[in-house]
């Protein structure tokens, strides 16, 4: 097996919290690229980059990984969406896709906390105020959980009365948001 990161052959498989099933231990590699298999149906996989390792390709950050024709491919980077209206669950949804991104959207808090503890992704937007469980409950059960995804509300609450929660977030963008920010934004702070 090679690193799909740098295609060295000295890698180490290891386990860690969260992920200790026999189906897809975590390798890690010289350069720093963690990753693991999810299996799929049949005999095909996922790879589920972990940490990125150094840049070793010199002409961008994604991960490289090997194709079959000997040329690579580009892994998509993973964003949680977590909106109770649906017009704007639908609008970030698509916007991110077109972004290069790929994308989970939700309705609750609830389900938000039970695909984070399925899955892995790069970023959370979240908004603030949802039905059964809110954004801010969510990200800090997160915290509690040891989750160190970074997570970004949205809100239509005014600035003075989201003081409370506003350490539960990296940034808080309010409603009506300018979509071409965020995006700008996530970019950052993932570097795309």
């Amino acid at each position: 097996m090679k690193c799909p990161n740098c295609q060295n052959k000295k890698i180490d498989v290891y386990e860690a919290r969260g992920y200790t099933s026999k189906e897809s231990p975590i390798k890690e590699c010289d350069c720093g690229h963690v990753w693991r298999f999810i299996p799929l149906e049949g005999d095909k996989k996922r790879i589920d980059i972990i940490r990125q390792g150094k840049d070793v390709t010199g002409s961008d950050k994604k991960c490289r990984l090997p194709a079959k024709d000997g040329g690579s491919i580009t892994m998509s980077k993973r964003i949680l969406i977590a909106e109770d209206e649906q017009a704007t669950r639908e609008v970030l949804t698509k916007l991110a896709t077109v972004r290069g991104y790929e994308v989970t959207a939700v309705t609750n808090g609830v389900d938000l906390l039970r695909v984070v503890a399925a899955e892995r992704f790069d970023v959370v937007i979240t908004d603030l105020k949802m039905a059964d469980l809110d954004g801010a409950s969510a990200a800090n059960i997160m915290k509690l959980q040891g989750d160190i995804t970074p997570v970004i509300a949205l809100t239509g609450v005014s600035e003075h009365n989201i003081h409370r929660v506003k350490d539960s977030f990296i940034k808080i963008f309010h409603k009506p948001i300018i979509v071409s920010k965020l995006f700008d934004y996530i970019d950052t702070l993932i570097e795309k």
